[in-house]
Protein backbone atom coordinates (compact mmCIF):
# COMPACT_ATOMS: atom_id res chain seq x y z
CA UNK A 1 0.00 0.00 0.00
CA UNK A 2 3.01 1.99 1.07
CA UNK A 3 4.51 1.79 -2.60
CA UNK A 4 1.32 2.30 -4.10
CA UNK A 5 0.99 5.95 -2.67
CA UNK A 6 4.68 6.41 -3.45
CA UNK A 7 4.38 5.76 -6.94
CA UNK A 8 0.98 7.51 -6.79
CA UNK A 9 2.60 10.36 -5.75
CA UNK A 10 5.92 10.24 -7.72
CA UNK A 11 3.13 10.28 -10.84
CA UNK A 12 1.50 13.57 -9.18
CA UNK A 13 4.50 15.13 -8.61
CA UNK A 14 5.89 14.62 -12.75
CA UNK A 15 2.27 15.45 -13.80
CA UNK A 16 2.75 18.99 -12.12
CA UNK A 17 6.57 19.41 -13.37
CA UNK A 18 5.38 18.90 -16.68
CA UNK A 19 2.56 21.06 -16.68
CA UNK A 20 4.97 23.77 -15.08
CA UNK A 21 7.62 22.74 -17.78
CA UNK A 22 5.09 23.20 -20.37
CA UNK A 23 3.55 26.38 -19.20
CA UNK A 24 7.13 27.70 -18.73
CA UNK A 25 7.69 27.30 -22.26
CA UNK A 26 4.26 29.38 -23.32
CA UNK A 27 5.32 31.27 -21.53
CA UNK A 28 9.10 31.87 -23.53
CA UNK A 29 7.76 31.38 -26.94
CA UNK A 30 7.06 34.92 -27.22
CA UNK A 31 8.73 36.66 -24.72
CA UNK A 32 10.05 40.44 -25.23
CA UNK A 33 7.35 40.31 -28.34
CA UNK A 34 5.07 43.14 -28.04
CA UNK A 35 0.95 42.60 -29.38
CA UNK A 36 -0.14 45.73 -30.47
CA UNK A 37 -4.11 45.04 -29.94
CA UNK A 38 -6.47 47.70 -31.62
CA UNK A 39 -9.80 47.99 -30.08
CA UNK A 40 -12.87 50.70 -29.75
CA UNK A 41 -12.89 52.76 -26.65
CA UNK A 42 -15.06 50.67 -24.27
CA UNK A 43 -12.74 47.38 -24.82
CA UNK A 44 -9.37 49.01 -23.70
CA UNK A 45 -10.48 51.16 -20.65
CA UNK A 46 -9.93 50.32 -17.21
CA UNK A 47 -13.37 49.36 -17.08
CA UNK A 48 -13.17 47.30 -20.15
CA UNK A 49 -12.02 43.92 -20.35
CA UNK A 50 -9.07 44.75 -22.63
CA UNK A 51 -6.46 45.46 -19.49
CA UNK A 52 -7.49 42.34 -17.51
CA UNK A 53 -7.13 40.20 -20.63
CA UNK A 54 -3.96 41.79 -21.82
CA UNK A 55 -2.35 40.81 -18.65
CA UNK A 56 -3.34 37.70 -18.33
CA UNK A 57 -1.90 36.98 -21.80
CA UNK A 58 0.66 38.34 -20.63
CA UNK A 59 1.61 36.08 -17.41
CA UNK A 60 0.49 32.87 -19.68
CA UNK A 61 2.83 33.84 -22.67
CA UNK A 62 5.80 36.23 -21.75
CA UNK A 63 4.52 38.89 -24.79
CA UNK A 64 3.59 42.24 -23.63
CA UNK A 65 0.28 43.91 -24.95
CA UNK A 66 -0.39 47.06 -26.02
CA UNK A 67 -3.81 47.88 -26.29
CA UNK A 68 -4.52 51.05 -28.41
CA UNK A 69 -7.68 52.92 -29.05
CA UNK A 70 -8.77 53.11 -32.21
CA UNK A 71 -12.32 54.34 -31.92
CA UNK A 72 -15.56 52.86 -32.48
CA UNK A 73 -15.70 49.84 -34.44
CA UNK A 74 -17.57 52.06 -37.35
CA UNK A 75 -14.55 53.57 -37.89
CA UNK A 76 -11.70 50.58 -37.26
CA UNK A 77 -11.87 50.20 -41.22
CA UNK A 78 -11.04 54.08 -41.68
CA UNK A 79 -8.01 53.86 -39.79
CA UNK A 80 -6.75 51.28 -41.28
CA UNK A 81 -6.94 52.55 -44.50
CA UNK A 82 -5.33 56.07 -43.29
CA UNK A 83 -2.43 53.89 -41.61
CA UNK A 84 -2.11 52.03 -44.43
CA UNK A 85 1.28 50.31 -44.88
CA UNK A 86 2.26 52.09 -41.97
CA UNK A 87 -0.38 49.92 -39.87
CA UNK A 88 0.81 49.42 -36.63
CA UNK A 89 -1.97 46.63 -35.18
CA UNK A 90 -1.10 42.84 -35.16
CA UNK A 91 -4.72 42.66 -33.97
CA UNK A 92 -7.62 44.44 -34.97
CA UNK A 93 -10.88 43.99 -32.60
CA UNK A 94 -14.04 45.04 -32.82
CA UNK A 95 -15.38 44.54 -36.16
CA UNK A 96 -19.06 43.70 -36.70
CA UNK A 97 -20.61 42.45 -39.45
CA UNK A 98 -21.47 45.66 -41.39
CA UNK A 99 -17.73 47.21 -40.56
CA UNK A 100 -16.43 43.72 -41.62
CA UNK A 101 -17.48 44.42 -45.19
CA UNK A 102 -15.61 47.30 -45.47
CA UNK A 103 -12.73 45.36 -44.00
CA UNK A 104 -12.47 42.64 -46.00
CA UNK A 105 -11.09 45.26 -49.18
CA UNK A 106 -7.68 44.45 -46.12
CA UNK A 107 -5.58 41.53 -46.42
CA UNK A 108 -5.83 39.31 -43.26
CA UNK A 109 -4.44 36.70 -42.01
CA UNK A 110 -5.72 33.04 -41.66
CA UNK A 111 -6.72 31.95 -38.55
CA UNK A 112 -6.85 28.46 -37.63
CA UNK A 113 -8.86 27.80 -34.46
CA UNK A 114 -8.54 25.30 -31.88
CA UNK A 115 -11.58 22.04 -32.70
CA UNK A 116 -11.81 22.04 -29.15
CA UNK A 117 -13.90 25.34 -29.38
CA UNK A 118 -17.29 24.77 -29.53
CA UNK A 119 -19.57 27.90 -29.84
CA UNK A 120 -22.80 28.31 -28.00
CA UNK A 121 -25.96 26.82 -29.88
CA UNK A 122 -27.62 30.49 -28.86
CA UNK A 123 -25.03 31.99 -31.22
CA UNK A 124 -26.10 33.25 -34.60
CA UNK A 125 -22.91 32.44 -36.04
CA UNK A 126 -23.49 32.85 -39.71
CA UNK A 127 -20.41 34.83 -40.55
CA UNK A 128 -17.82 32.18 -40.14
CA UNK A 129 -14.78 32.97 -41.64
CA UNK A 130 -10.82 32.09 -41.38
CA UNK A 131 -9.72 35.56 -40.76
CA UNK A 132 -12.67 37.24 -39.13
CA UNK A 133 -13.28 35.65 -35.51
CA UNK A 134 -16.36 36.31 -33.34
CA UNK A 135 -15.62 37.16 -29.65
CA UNK A 136 -18.65 38.21 -28.13
CA UNK A 137 -22.60 39.20 -29.63
CA UNK A 138 -25.94 40.79 -28.45
CA UNK A 139 -29.51 41.19 -29.49
CA UNK A 140 -30.51 45.17 -29.58
CA UNK A 141 -33.96 46.28 -28.55
CA UNK A 142 -35.10 49.29 -26.33
CA UNK A 143 -33.93 49.39 -22.53
CA UNK A 144 -36.57 50.86 -20.58
CA UNK A 145 -37.33 51.25 -16.71
CA UNK A 146 -39.83 49.48 -15.20
CA UNK A 147 -42.98 51.51 -13.51
CA UNK A 148 -41.81 54.41 -15.75
CA UNK A 149 -42.46 53.54 -19.01
CA UNK A 150 -44.78 51.21 -20.78
CA UNK A 151 -42.20 49.32 -22.98
CA UNK A 152 -42.91 49.35 -26.77
CA UNK A 153 -44.78 45.86 -27.76
CA UNK A 154 -43.91 46.62 -31.44
CA UNK A 155 -41.49 49.20 -33.04
CA UNK A 156 -44.86 50.99 -34.33
CA UNK A 157 -45.98 51.67 -31.19
CA UNK A 158 -43.47 54.73 -31.04
CA UNK A 159 -45.70 56.71 -33.41
CA UNK A 160 -47.83 56.74 -30.14
CA UNK A 161 -48.26 59.95 -28.56
CA UNK A 162 -47.44 58.77 -25.32
CA UNK A 163 -43.73 57.71 -26.63
CA UNK A 164 -43.03 61.87 -27.26
CA UNK A 165 -39.79 62.95 -26.79
CA UNK A 166 -38.65 59.82 -24.88
CA UNK A 167 -36.19 57.71 -27.21
CA UNK A 168 -32.51 58.30 -27.47
CA UNK A 169 -30.92 57.29 -30.59
CA UNK A 170 -27.21 57.04 -31.90
CA UNK A 171 -25.87 58.02 -35.46
CA UNK A 172 -25.22 55.56 -37.40
CA UNK A 173 -22.87 57.22 -39.02
CA UNK A 174 -20.55 57.32 -36.11
CA UNK A 175 -21.61 54.27 -33.87
CA UNK A 176 -22.38 50.36 -34.77
CA UNK A 177 -25.79 50.30 -32.99
CA UNK A 178 -26.99 53.33 -34.35
CA UNK A 179 -26.18 51.73 -37.91
CA UNK A 180 -27.87 48.84 -36.49
CA UNK A 181 -30.98 50.61 -35.54
CA UNK A 182 -31.12 51.86 -38.84
CA UNK A 183 -30.12 48.83 -40.86
CA UNK A 184 -32.87 46.88 -38.98
CA UNK A 185 -36.15 49.60 -39.50
CA UNK A 186 -34.54 49.17 -43.65
CA UNK A 187 -35.07 45.30 -43.41
CA UNK A 188 -38.15 46.11 -41.67
CA UNK A 189 -40.21 48.26 -43.92
CA UNK A 190 -37.63 48.02 -47.37
CA UNK A 191 -35.49 51.57 -48.04
CA UNK A 192 -38.66 53.98 -49.01
CA UNK A 193 -40.98 52.94 -46.54
CA UNK A 194 -38.05 53.08 -44.04
CA UNK A 195 -38.01 56.91 -44.61
CA UNK A 196 -41.48 57.60 -44.22
CA UNK A 197 -41.63 55.80 -40.83
CA UNK A 198 -38.61 57.42 -39.31
CA UNK A 199 -40.02 60.67 -40.35
CA UNK A 200 -43.60 59.68 -38.56
CA UNK A 201 -41.21 58.87 -35.39
CA UNK A 202 -39.42 61.69 -35.55
CA UNK A 203 -41.18 63.30 -32.52
CA UNK A 204 -40.48 60.15 -30.30
CA UNK A 205 -36.75 60.76 -30.68
CA UNK A 206 -35.41 63.05 -27.99
CA UNK A 207 -32.06 63.02 -28.85
CA UNK A 208 -29.65 61.49 -31.54
CA UNK A 209 -25.68 61.15 -29.77
CA UNK A 210 -22.52 60.63 -31.68
CA UNK A 211 -21.82 57.45 -29.68
CA UNK A 212 -23.60 54.64 -27.55
CA UNK A 213 -21.90 56.44 -24.20
CA UNK A 214 -23.73 59.38 -24.83
CA UNK A 215 -27.21 58.32 -25.48
CA UNK A 216 -26.95 55.76 -22.68
CA UNK A 217 -25.69 58.45 -20.39
CA UNK A 218 -29.15 60.68 -21.43
CA UNK A 219 -30.94 57.56 -20.40
CA UNK A 220 -29.18 56.34 -17.07
CA UNK A 221 -29.73 60.29 -16.51
CA UNK A 222 -33.74 59.97 -16.92
CA UNK A 223 -33.65 62.70 -19.15
CA UNK A 224 -34.43 60.08 -22.31
CA UNK A 225 -37.24 57.13 -21.09
CA UNK A 226 -36.16 54.55 -23.62
CA UNK A 227 -32.94 54.07 -25.57
CA UNK A 228 -32.31 51.64 -28.30
CA UNK A 229 -29.17 49.59 -26.45
CA UNK A 230 -27.89 45.88 -26.25
CA UNK A 231 -30.41 43.71 -24.49
CA UNK A 232 -27.38 42.75 -22.49
CA UNK A 233 -27.11 46.15 -21.24
CA UNK A 234 -29.76 45.25 -18.71
CA UNK A 235 -27.47 43.04 -16.75
CA UNK A 236 -25.05 45.23 -15.43
CA UNK A 237 -27.50 47.31 -13.38
CA UNK A 238 -28.76 44.47 -11.78
CA UNK A 239 -25.64 42.97 -11.20
CA UNK A 240 -23.40 45.96 -10.24
CA UNK A 241 -26.71 48.41 -8.99
CA UNK A 242 -28.66 45.33 -7.71
CA UNK A 243 -31.17 47.61 -9.36
CA UNK A 244 -33.99 44.83 -11.46
CA UNK A 245 -35.92 47.88 -12.39
CA UNK A 246 -34.07 48.27 -15.62
CA UNK A 247 -35.06 45.83 -18.49
CA UNK A 248 -34.87 44.91 -21.85
CA UNK A 249 -37.95 45.27 -24.27
CA UNK A 250 -39.39 42.18 -26.07
CA UNK A 251 -41.03 42.91 -29.66
CA UNK A 252 -43.23 41.91 -32.09
CA UNK A 253 -40.40 42.39 -34.69
CA UNK A 254 -37.23 39.76 -35.12
CA UNK A 255 -34.35 41.87 -33.07
CA UNK A 256 -31.01 43.00 -34.68
CA UNK A 257 -28.02 41.48 -33.29
CA UNK A 258 -24.78 42.44 -33.21
CA UNK A 259 -21.84 40.06 -33.41
CA UNK A 260 -18.27 41.34 -32.99
CA UNK A 261 -14.92 40.14 -34.78
CA UNK A 262 -11.18 40.15 -34.30
CA UNK A 263 -8.34 40.27 -36.93
CA UNK A 264 -5.01 39.65 -37.56
CA UNK A 265 -3.54 42.20 -40.67
CA UNK A 266 -1.77 40.71 -43.13
CA UNK A 267 1.49 43.02 -42.22
CA UNK A 268 1.50 42.33 -38.93
CA UNK A 269 4.78 42.46 -36.53
CA UNK A 270 4.21 39.92 -34.27
CA UNK A 271 1.99 37.95 -36.19
CA UNK A 272 2.04 34.09 -34.13
CA UNK A 273 1.41 36.36 -30.78
CA UNK A 274 -1.63 38.13 -32.27
CA UNK A 275 -3.19 35.03 -33.45
CA UNK A 276 -2.45 33.38 -30.43
CA UNK A 277 -4.05 36.21 -28.80
CA UNK A 278 -7.14 36.52 -30.73
CA UNK A 279 -7.31 32.26 -29.73
CA UNK A 280 -7.10 33.29 -25.92
CA UNK A 281 -10.29 35.74 -26.58
CA UNK A 282 -12.28 32.41 -26.95
CA UNK A 283 -10.49 31.13 -23.22
CA UNK A 284 -13.32 30.84 -21.00
CA UNK A 285 -11.37 32.95 -18.82
CA UNK A 286 -11.57 35.91 -21.44
CA UNK A 287 -15.07 34.78 -22.12
CA UNK A 288 -16.55 35.39 -18.53
CA UNK A 289 -14.35 39.24 -18.31
CA UNK A 290 -15.93 40.27 -21.37
CA UNK A 291 -19.15 39.23 -19.80
CA UNK A 292 -18.57 40.61 -16.34
CA UNK A 293 -17.11 43.80 -17.56
CA UNK A 294 -18.26 44.29 -21.48
CA UNK A 295 -21.85 43.19 -20.92
CA UNK A 296 -21.86 40.96 -23.81
CA UNK A 297 -22.91 37.09 -24.62
CA UNK A 298 -20.55 35.22 -25.01
CA UNK A 299 -19.75 32.72 -28.37
CA UNK A 300 -18.75 29.66 -26.49
CA UNK A 301 -20.89 27.01 -24.65
CA UNK A 302 -21.32 26.06 -20.77
CA UNK A 303 -20.94 29.79 -19.73
CA UNK A 304 -23.86 31.76 -18.74
CA UNK A 305 -25.45 29.20 -16.51
CA UNK A 306 -25.75 30.43 -13.59
CA UNK A 307 -25.10 34.06 -14.22
CA UNK A 308 -27.87 36.75 -14.58
CA UNK A 309 -27.41 36.03 -18.74
CA UNK A 310 -28.71 33.28 -17.86
CA UNK A 311 -32.04 35.23 -16.95
CA UNK A 312 -32.19 37.15 -20.35
CA UNK A 313 -35.57 35.65 -22.49
CA UNK A 314 -34.68 34.58 -25.88
CA UNK A 315 -35.48 37.17 -28.58
CA UNK A 316 -36.74 36.55 -31.44
CA UNK A 317 -33.79 37.43 -34.09
CA UNK A 318 -33.49 38.13 -37.60
CA UNK A 319 -32.55 36.29 -39.98
CA UNK A 320 -29.38 36.87 -41.66
CA UNK A 321 -29.18 38.63 -45.14
CA UNK A 322 -26.60 38.96 -47.25
CA UNK A 323 -24.86 42.66 -46.36
CA UNK A 324 -22.93 44.56 -48.63
CA UNK A 325 -20.75 48.08 -48.42
CA UNK A 326 -23.24 49.24 -51.12
CA UNK A 327 -26.04 48.47 -48.97
CA UNK A 328 -24.49 50.29 -45.97
CA UNK A 329 -23.46 53.70 -48.19
CA UNK A 330 -27.10 53.49 -49.17
CA UNK A 331 -28.44 53.47 -45.60
CA UNK A 332 -27.00 56.29 -44.63
CA UNK A 333 -27.87 57.89 -47.59
CA UNK A 334 -31.61 57.39 -45.87
CA UNK A 335 -30.59 59.35 -43.06
CA UNK A 336 -29.23 62.57 -44.33
CA UNK A 337 -32.48 63.14 -45.94
CA UNK A 338 -33.29 63.05 -42.25
CA UNK A 339 -33.94 66.42 -39.75
CA UNK A 340 -31.44 65.29 -37.16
Amino acid sequence: MKRFALAFTLVVIGAVIWLVAKRLHVSNEFKSQEVVVYAYSSFVSSWGPGPTIAKEFETLYGAHVKLVDAGDSRLLPKKIEMEGDNLAADVVLGFDQFSLEAAKKFKWKSINLNHSIVFNSDFPNTYKSEYFIPFDWAPLTFIYRKDEIEPPKSIEDLKNEKYKKTLSLIDPRTSTPGYQFLDWIVNLYGAESALFFLRAIDGAIFSVSPGWSAAYGLFTKKQANLVFSYQTSVVYHWKEEKDLSYQAAELNEAHPYQIEFAAVPENCKSCAAGEEFVKFLLSKSSQSKIMSTNYMFPVIENIIEGTEFAQLPKLKLQKSSAVSVETVTNTLKLWKTLPH
